[in-house]
C-alpha cells in the first residue's frame, strides 16, 4: 500500500505525461491555487488531490485520456467538475444519448463546445499520477477505499464518503445540471406536441 500511495503522490502536468496501457490506480491534483475560484470549491489549493480512481476493466490510459479528459458521458469525475464549473465556464449541460431515458437524463453530458472548454480547463489546471498493477489477489475496491482514506477523502470522491464538506455541494451542482437538461427536454416535448 505504501508504494501505491507514494506513486500516486508523484503527479505531473497532464500535458507532459505518458499514461500507461495497464490497469491500476490514478489520482488527479489541482496544479494551482484557486482553480475553482468563484465556486463552492474555491478553497481547494495547489497540490491538493481532488480525486482517486481505479482502472480495473480498462487501462489507465483509456480511463484517464479517453473518459475523464475527453467525454463526460462515462466519467463521474468529469461530470462533477463540469457541474461545479457550469456557470464559471458557461458550460451547457445536455442529455446523454438520443432518447430521454432516466439514465440519459441523470448522466448528462455537455454540448460539444462545452466539452472542449472543460477538456481545456482540466488539461491546463489538473495534474495526474498513476500506479499500475499486474495481478493482485485482493479486492481492488477495498484498496481504492483505503487510498481515498489515506488521501483524506478528496473533494470529488463522493461515492465512498458518508459526509464531506464537498459532497452536498457536488450533488447539488449535478442536480442543477440535471434540472437544466430536464427543462430542455420538456421544452422540446411541448414544441413537438
Amino acid at each position: 500500500m505504501e508504494q501505491i500511495i507514494r506513486r500516486l503522490k508523484d503527479y505531473k502536468e497532464i500535458k507532459n505525461i505518458e499514461v500507461p496501457q495497464t490497469m491500476g490506480f490514478y489520482a488527479f491534483y489541482a496544479m494551482e491555487n484557486n482553480i475553482f475560484e468563484g465556486t463552492a470549491l474555491s478553497d481547494i489549493k495547489k497540490e491538493t488531490c481532488i480525486y482517486v480512481g481505479i482502472a480495473k476493466d480498462e487501462t489507465i490510459n483509456e480511463r484517464v485520456l479517453k473518459s475523464h479528459l475527453k467525454t463526460t458521458g462515462k466519467s463521474t469525475l468529469r461530470r462533477a467538475i463540469g457541474a461545479i464549473l457550469v456557470e464559471k465556464l458557461g458550460l451547457e449541460p445536455i442529455m446523454r444519448g438520443k432518447t430521454s431515458t432516466e439514465s440519459n437524463l441523470r448522466n448528462f453530458t455537455f454540448s460539444k463546445e462545452s466539452e472542449q472548454i472543460l477538456t481545456e480547463f482540466m488539461v491546463t489546471n489538473l495534474g495526474v499520477a498513476f500506479c499500475s498493477y499486474s495481478s493482485i489477489d485482493v479486492n481492488l475496491e477495498d484498496i481504492e477505499k483505503e487510498i481515498i482514506k489515506e488521501f483524506r477523502y478528496p473533494a470529488f470522491n463522493v461515492e465512498y464518503v458518508k459526509e464531506s464538506k464537498y459532497k452536498k455541494v457536488i450533488q447539488d451542482a449535478r442536480k442543477n445540471c440535471r434540472a437544466i437538461v430536464r427543462s430542455k427536454v420538456v421544452k422540446v416535448n411541448k414544441v413537438t406536441f
